[in-house]
């Protein structure tokens, strides 16, 4: 070899060795986007607040990567940690290490759906009440019966959800993934 092509050489070793430093480190220049893409596992918040990453790791005993998520809502997400969801969008060529120290593909989220909590169903959607009656408002309009909401839950109208338990069953727990719009307005003089 040259000694031009032994500098050619040693810049470009160079240049991977730096972008291999990177947190982010994008493997193609483009995303690798699938219609379709979708993932199954718990959401964890990895690192301290305000710098933490929201990863998606599979289950106990599985031996599935990581996933790192990237959302436009990422607080919806957030409200999901430790919950078993399932996420819609686009697995792309980017690995990030702030997941896991072997690295984590990043996933694109388009949205999620709650799966279950602590390995008891659960579903989420905007809490509806209609001529009484108690409804989940789930993802593409479909609607089902909560039955026997705490009152803390009845308070939730309009927010995004999830409840634990057996569809057609009380609810045995619950918690909220987004506040509704009308909460977050001040009061009426």
């Amino acid at each position: 070899m040259s000694r031009f092509q032994l500098s050619v050489a040693a810049l470009m070793l160079g240049a991977v060795a730096a972008a291999c430093s990177r947190r982010d480190v994008p493997i193609a220049r483009e995303a690798v986007v699938v219609a379709g893409d979708s993932a199954r596992g718990i959401v964890r918040r990895v690192g301290p607040d305000p710098t933490s990453r929201i990863g998606l790791f599979a289950p106990q005993g599985s031996s599935a990567a990581p996933l790192a998520l990237s959302a436009a809502l990422p607080a919806e997400l957030l409200a999901a940690e430790g919950l078993e969801i399932v996420v819609f969008g686009a697995k792309t060529a980017v690995f990030s290490r702030e997941v896991s120290p072997a690295g984590a593909a990043v996933f694109e989220v388009v949205r999620f759906e709650v799966r279950a909590a602590d390995g008891v169903p659960a579903r989420d959607g905007v809490l509806r009440v209609d001529n009484g009656q108690w409804l989940l408002e789930r993802a593409r309009g479909v609607r089902e019966a909560v039955i026997s909401p705490p009152a803390a839950l009845q308070q939730m109208v309009g927010a995004r959800v999830f409840v634990v338990g057996k569809v057609g069953e009380a609810v045995q727990s619950f918690g909220i993934l987004k506040v509704p719009p009308s909460a977050n307005k001040a009061p009426a003089p």
